[in-house]
């Protein structure tokens, strides 16, 4: 089943889902935001990591690739 995901809040939500884990969040933002976790995070970290993310750069083309 697949799910969607219509903005970025909605993907928070799902991320914070018990059954994901920081592995998973990895595999879901690396094509959806286009970033690349360089370390491993604890599963909060990671979702809060990704909220700091997004409140800085948004939707804008210029950010960067890599999240560490």
């Amino acid at each position: 089943m697949k799910t969607v995901v219509r903005d970025f809040n909605e993907l928070i939500e799902y991320l914070e889902r018990p059954e994901i884990e920081f592995k998973q969040i990895a595999e879901i933002c690396t094509p959806a935001l286009s970033v690349i976790f360089v370390s491993n995070y604890t599963k909060s970290e990671a979702i809060e990591i990704l909220k700091e993310y997004w409140r800085e750069y948004g939707h804008s083309m210029e950010r960067p690739l890599f999240i560490d």
